[in-house]
């Protein structure tokens, strides 16, 4: 019996217990100026281009670019609602994401874009995404 309501407490704990931050970084460098790139990733109708999660995404807000736009996909077993934070045009994009059913407390994702390393024009988009996990 002892054993048992250990076990109980023990994964109580577990539950509720906070995770630990989560971060995850990608860039790749595009032989292309800034201004085709941002055409791309700056037009929040356009994910289902670049990440496979977001094929059936639709832009779900009245505003369609900058702070406050939102976009949604039901791809997959989880639903995503990407909502825009911040928006400095042709520099960076970042956005507060949620998920359904709740993957994480809260999670945000930011593109910048910076000059390539390689002879102009090349372009270097950096995807960041930082998460917070546990119970909600």
């Amino acid at each position: 019996m002892k054993l048992l309501v250990l076990l109980v407490l023990l994964g109580l704990v577990a539950y509720f217990a906070p995770a630990p931050l989560g971060h995850a970084e990608q860039s790749i460098e595009i032989g292309t100026g800034r201004d085709k790139v941002w055409s791309v990733l700056g037009d929040v109708s356009s994910a289902h281009i670049w990440d496979p999660g977001m094929k059936d995404m639709k832009v779900v807000s009245e505003i369609k670019m900058g702070p406050g736009a939102e976009r949604f996909s039901a791809e997959g077993l989880v639903k995503t609602h990407e909502t825009v934070r911040d928006w400095v045009a042709y520099n960076k994009l970042s956005f507060d994401v949620t998920h359904e059913p709740k993957i994480t407390k809260f999670e945000t994702s930011t593109i910048t874009i910076e000059p390539g390393e390689q002879p102009l024009p090349t372009t270097k988009p950096i995807l960041v995404g930082n998460l917070h996990g546990g119970s909600t």
